[in-house]
C-alpha cells in the first residue's frame, strides 16, 4: 500500500514540479505514523530492588514486590496492566501521584472485572540503612478498577501516606483497606461498585485496628455491606463523606453507611450525608466517647442505631434523620448513659424504637411527622425539652413491658400514650417541669448568688439547689405520672423556702407543678 501511494505520489510531481516540497513533506509525515507502530510496552514480574520508575505502558505477569528501603515511581498518564490474580506489594514507598489531564490507571488484563488481580498493598518495612521511620507513600489521581481489594495499607512502619483524589471501581470485596496502622489520610477519593454482601470485611472503605486516620470528603455510590467501617479503631475522622445506596442481603443487618463497632472509641464523624441504605444510616455497635455531630441520615430502613453494653458516654448532637421507613433511631441490648441533643426528626413508623437499653438522655429534639416513640422490654430513659408533632397514629409514646421513662418540659400529651397487654401495672411515665427561682436582695435589687432554695412536696424527697452567679436556681419538679389502666396522676403542690447568708428568710412559696408560671421572683431582706 505504501509503495502504490509514493509511485502516485512521484508521478504527480513529474506533472506539477511546483507541489515538489509539499510530497516531500507529506511523506515524511507518513514515513513517521508508519514507523511509530504499537506503543512500546514494558512487561514486569518479581521483586524490585532499587529505586524505579515506571511510565507509558506497562504490563505484569507475575506478582510485583517493592524492597524495603526502595522506592517506586508511576508517573502521570502510565497505564498499569495486571495478569490474572497478581498484584502489586510495596515494603517501600510508592509516588503514584497522576494528574486530572494524566491520570495513572491500575486495571487487570483484558475484560474489566471484579476480582480479576490483587490490588495494591501497601506494607512498609523499616529498613537498616534509613534512620527512623520512611517516608509514606502518596497516590492521587489514580484509577484502581477490577481488583480483589483495590488499596490495602497494612501494619505500615511509615510516617503517613496520603490517598487523594483517586477513583476505586468494581472491587471484590473492598475498595480501600487500613489495617494496624495510623495516620492515613483518604480524602476526596470516589468510590464506587465495591465489597460483595457474602464477604466479610467488605466495602468501600475499611478500618481496622488503627488510630489517627482521616476519611474526608470522600463519595461513595453504589457499594456493598459498607460505605465506612472502623472496626477495633479509635480516635479517627469521618467527615464531609456522601455516602449513597448501599447494598447488603433481603432483610439481612447489612447494608450500612458508616459503622463504628466493637471498640471504635473516641471517633468523630462530622458533617457527612448519607441516603439509601439497604439497612441503616449510621451505626454504634459496642464503642463508646465517640462524637456524633450534623450528619444528614435520609432515606433507609433505620437512620441512627445503638446496640451493646459497651455502646456508652457517646455525644450525638445535631443530627438530622428523614424518611427512615421502619425506625429513625434505635437503641438495643444496654446501651447507656448517651446523650442525643439537637436532633430534628422528620418521617419513619417510629421516632425512637429502644429495646432493654438505657439509662439514656434526650435533649432539645425534635419528631416530625413520625410513629410514635416505642419503649420495649426495661427501657430507661429522660426527655428534656423535646418536642413531639407526630404524623402517624394516634400515640405520642408507646410501652411494652416495663419501661422508666421520665419527660422534662416536654410537649407529650398525657392521653396519648398507650400501653400494650405486654406492659406489667407497675409501669408509668414520669412528668417533670422546670420552674426557675430568681433571688435578689430586696434593698439593692441585685442578685444574691450562693443562696439556699429547698422544694418539698408529700411523699417526695427535698429538693435543694443553690443559686448562680446571677442569683437563679433550677427546679425539676416532679408533676405527676400516667400508669397502665389509669390517667395522669397530678402530684400535689410544692413548698419552696429560700435563706441565704445575711438576710432574712422569705415566706415560703407555694409551687403548683402544672402551673403556666415557670419564672418565680424572691427578694431577700439584709438582717
Amino acid at each position: 500500500m505504501r509503495k502504490r501511494t509514493l509511485h502516485s505520489a512521484l508521478r504527480f510531481c513529474r506533472s506539477k514540479p511546483a507541489t515538489w516540497l509539499s510530497v516531500i513533506g507529506l511523506l515524511a509525515v507518513m514515513s513517521a505514523v508508519h514507523s511509530a507502530g504499537p506503543p512500546h510496552v514494558t512487561k514486569l514480574s518479581g521483586q524490585i530492588d532499587k529505586d524505579t520508575v515506571w511510565s507509558g505502558r506497562v504490563e505484569v505477569s507475575n506478582h510485583v514486590s517493592v524492597a524495603a528501603g526502595v522506592t517506586l515511581v508511576i508517573k502521570p498518564g502510565t497505564r498499569v496492566a495486571f495478569a490474572d490474580g497478581v498484584g502489586l506489594s510495596v515494603h517501600g514507598q510508592l509516588l503514584a501521584e497522576g494528574t486530572e489531564d494524566k491520570p495513572i490507571t491500575l486495571v487487570p488484563l483484558g475484560k474489566l472485572r471484579p476480582d480479576a488481580w490483587r490490588g495494591v498493598v501497601l506494607a512498609p518495612r523499616s529498613h537498616a540503612t534509613a534512620g527512623g521511620l520512611p517516608e509514606g507513600s502518596r497516590l492521587s489521581g489514580c484509577h484502581i478498577a477490577g481488583a480483589l481489594e483495590g488499596l490495602s495499607i497494612i501494619a505500615s512502619a511509615a510516617s503517613p501516606h496520603r490517598v487523594v483524589a483517586c477513583r476505586f471501581e468494581k472491587c471484590e470485596r473492598i475498595g480501600v483497606r487500613v489495617e494496624a496502622t495510623s495516620d492515613v489520610v483518604v480524602e476526596g477519593c470516589q468510590i464506587t461498585h465495591c465489597g460483595h454482601v457474602e464477604r466479610r470485611p467488605s466495602g468501600a472503605i475499611h478500618v481496622s485496628h488503627s488510630r489517627h486516620c482521616r476519611i474526608v470528603d470522600n463519595v461513595i455510590e453504589d457499594c456493598a455491606a459498607y460505605g465506612v467501617q472502623l472496626y477495633e479503631s479509635s480516635d479517627n475522622t469521618v467527615q464531609g463523606n456522601t455516602i449513597k445506596g448501599i447494598g447488603g442481603r433481603s432483610r439481612k443487618p447489612d447494608g450500612m453507611g458508616i459503622s463504628l463497632d466493637t471498640g471504635s472509641n473516641r471517633n468523630l464523624v462530622l458533617s457527612n450525608k448519607v441516603s439509601g441504605m439497604n439497612y441503616m444510616c449510621l451505626y454504634i455497635g459496642n464503642s463508646a466517647e465517640n462524637l456524633i455531630i450534623d450528619n444528614e441520615l435520609r432515606n433507609s430502613p433505620d437512620g441512627l442505631g445503638m446496640s451493646g453494653p459497651k455502646s456508652t458516654r457517646n455525644i450525638i448532637r445535631s443530627n438530622r434523620i428523614y424518611g427512615s421507613w421502619w425506625g429513625q433511631i434505635y437503641f438495643t441490648s444496654r446501651a447507656h448513659d448517651n446523650l442525643v441533643q439537637d436532633l430534628i426528626v422528620s418521617g419513619g413508623d417510629a421516632g425512637i424504637t429502644m429495646w432493654y437499653a438505657g439509662p439514656n438522655t434526650f435533649e432539645n429534639c425534635e419528631f416530625r411527622g413520625c410513629g410514635p416513640i416505642a419503649f420495649l422490654g426495661g427501657v430507661k430513659v429522660t426527655f428534656r425539652r423535646c418536642k413531639i408533632q407526630l404524623g402517624r397514629g394516634n400515640d405520642d409514646l408507646w410501652t411494652e413491658f416495663e419501661p422508666d421513662c421520665t419527660l422534662i418540659d416536654c410537649n407529650v400529651r398525657k392521653d396519648h400514650i398507650d400501653f400494650s397487654k405486654g406492659t406489667t401495672k407497675n409501669s408509668q411515665i414520669v412528668f417533670k417541669r422546670t420552674f426557675v427561682v430568681i433571688v435578689v436582695d430586696e434593698a439593692t435589687g441585685k442578685p444574691v448568688p450562693g443562696a439556699s432554695v429547698t422544694a418539698t412536696v408529700t411523699g417526695k424527697k427535698p429538693l435543694a439547689v443553690t443559686t448562680d452567679s446571677v442569683g437563679r436556681a433550677r427546679l425539676e419538679l416532679f408533676e405527676g405520672t400516667v400508669g397502665k389502666d389509669r390517667g395522669f396522676e397530678a402530684s400535689g403542690s410544692y413548698e419552696v423556702v429560700v435563706k441565704a447568708n445575711g438576710f432574712a428568710p422569705a415566706q415560703p412559696l407555694s409551687i403548683e407543678p402544672t402551673s403556666p408560671i415557670t419564672t418565680l421572683r424572691v427578694s431577700l431582706k439584709p438582717q
